[in-house]
């Protein structure tokens, strides 16, 4: 496989994870509702310490540093969390 088509390759997994980021969201969104609803606080430190902990996991699990597992998972929470202070 030549450069262009593993370049090719990258944009189509970028693709994919831009993809799966928008369904993320929209459960965050469905999440947002429900909290507003039941009057809860948007941070939830239990649920938060877990995803990191889910990502640390997985970086791990494909051989990646657990700290950049680490520093997803919290790039992706705190997009939810400004999600959800948004829609407020």
């Amino acid at each position: 496989m030549d450069i262009e088509e593993e370049r090719q390759r990258i944009d189509q997994i970028n693709s994919d994870i831009i993809e799966d980021i928008g369904d993320r969201m929209e459960v965050v969104a469905s999440i947002a509702e429900k909290k507003e609803e039941y009057d809860e606080e948007i941070e939830d430190t239990g649920r938060e310490q877990e995803v990191i902990k889910q990502f640390r996991q997985g970086f791990s699990d494909i051989d990646l540093p657990e700290q950049k597992g680490e520093d997803m998972a919290e790039f992706l929470i705190s997009l939810a969390k400004n999600y959800q202070s948004d829609r407020r």
